[in-house]
């Protein structure tokens, strides 16, 4: 019943937030999306008429704590836009208002709807890995697992700025074999290099993702 439901959800909230959790309240699409604009340095924000329920600084840290000291950043939180339904009776009307406003924001609702993504590329590696982290019953032990698939990229970013850094330019085909022969861990595919390119343009140098050319 909606009534045992929202008393497993209570329950759940009290134990502190977990990614099961926020699943159930936010929906699978907009937690993904707000773990792409965490680790993408973009901005997010929920729009709503309502209190969350649970601290929006809460829910910062749950995201700020996947990542390794050298990659938090203090600077990029999840915020709140609030609309007065009132004032505002067709939603639609308001968000898009929001969304030519902010443009380069990922947006959403606390009704599991995903409003705006700014970006190009899909969610498709963030889906893998809270899929992956979510074959684990106990929170914990999936909050861990997600950390260290989030270390694991880092640790791919990292390689490649080293790369990078001493060359003047590099195809992207020599880049990728040097990466495949040392990244043993990661499967480094095109769609892996367009993450890890657009994670340095975003939060390291685009000046280092000149230096790759097409050919």
């Amino acid at each position: 019943t909606v009534a045992r439901v929202e008393e497993e959800l209570e329950l759940e909230e009290e134990k502190g937030l977990t990614l099961q959790y926020l699943i159930k309240r936010l929906g699978f699409n907009c937690i993904a999306g707000l773990l792409h604009s965490k680790i993408f340095n973009y901005p997010a924000f929920i729009i709503t008429s309502q209190e969350l329920e649970f601290s929006l600084d809460v829910l910062n840290e749950f995201f700020d704590n996947l990542f390794p000291r050298e990659f938090k950043d203090s600077n990029n939180k999840i915020e709140l836009i609030e609309y007065d339904d009132e004032i505002f009776p067709n939603p639609g009307y308001f968000y898009s208002l929001v969304k030519n406003q902010r443009k380069n924001a990922f947006l959403m609702n606390p009704r599991r709807h995903v409003i705006q993504i700014p970006w190009r590329t899909t969610i498709r590696y963030e889906t893998s890995i809270i899929n992956f982290a979510l074959e684990k019953n106990d929170p914990e032990e999936s909050y861990k697992i997600l950390s260290d698939l989030i270390l694991r990229f880092l640790e791919d970013v990292k390689f490649t700025r080293d790369t990078l850094t001493p060359l003047k330019k590099i195809s992207e085909k020599d880049l990728i074999k040097i990466l495949d022969n040392n990244l043993t861990l990661s499967t480094i595919n095109r769609y892996r290099m367009i993450l890890i390119k657009e994670f340095i343009r975003r939060r390291i140098s685009p000046d280092l993702i000149k230096k790759i050319k097409k050919k």
